[in-house]
């Protein structure tokens, strides 16, 4: 029952590694060194790439779920999570503490979702700032009744294309969390 309980928490924290690194469940050893065997897609001071989210994991876990003892360890470098196999035994041993923290950290919804969610609202808001950009120099050159159509209309055309995007992005979210947990339940079936 608990080596069931544990395969379980370990499946979630190799599912959530999955998502986040984008490679498959079965090709994710113990052994995977984050960093080595692991590496980020990109580098960025603005964005979160995949070694910053699982470092945001382990930080989100050790402050709000682990025990004095997790957290001496850690302060003392005993406990460092350098591997696959280091993640999910501190998942483990911290759903002990908080089951539902932890599984509700580990079936969070994909980084690259939210990565693709902020590209989305980064691009509304510079094309509203283009539109501004475009209405003013209409207006400079004609009359404001015409400057202030076509800024109506490109503001109305924005805005639908957002309602569009979001609706998709939502319907992805459902889609992946749907197919999770189907996932899930066919490797416990």
């Amino acid at each position: 029952m608990i080596e069931d309980y544990e395969n379980t928490i370990r499946d979630l924290a190799l599912s959530r590694l999955s998502a986040i690194f984008n490679e498959p469940v079965a090709k994710l050893t113990r052994d995977l060194r984050f960093g080595i065997d692991l590496n980020p897609s990109f580098m960025s001071n603005i964005h979160d790439n995949e070694l910053d989210i699982v470092d945001h994991d382990i930080h989100d876990i050790a402050e709000d779920v682990a025990d004095p003892d997790i957290m001496k360890e850690i302060a003392s470098g005993r406990l460092v999570i350098w591997t696959v196999g280091d993640y999910c035994e501190l998942m483990i041993r911290c759903s002990k503490i908080d089951l539902q923290y932890v599984t509700q950290l580990l079936e969070k919804d994909s980084p690259k979702i939210r990565s693709f969610l902020r590209v989305i609202v980064e691009t509304a808001i510079a094309t509203v700032l283009l539109m501004f950009i475009s209405a003013y120099l209409i207006y400079t050159q004609k009359d404001i009744l015409e400057g202030m159509h076509h800024l109506i209309y490109k503001l109305a055309l924005a805005f639908s294309m957002l309602v569009a995007a979001w609706m998709m992005a939502g319907q992805l979210l459902k889609d992946l969390f749907h197919n999770a947990m189907r996932n899930l339940k066919s490797r416990k079936g």
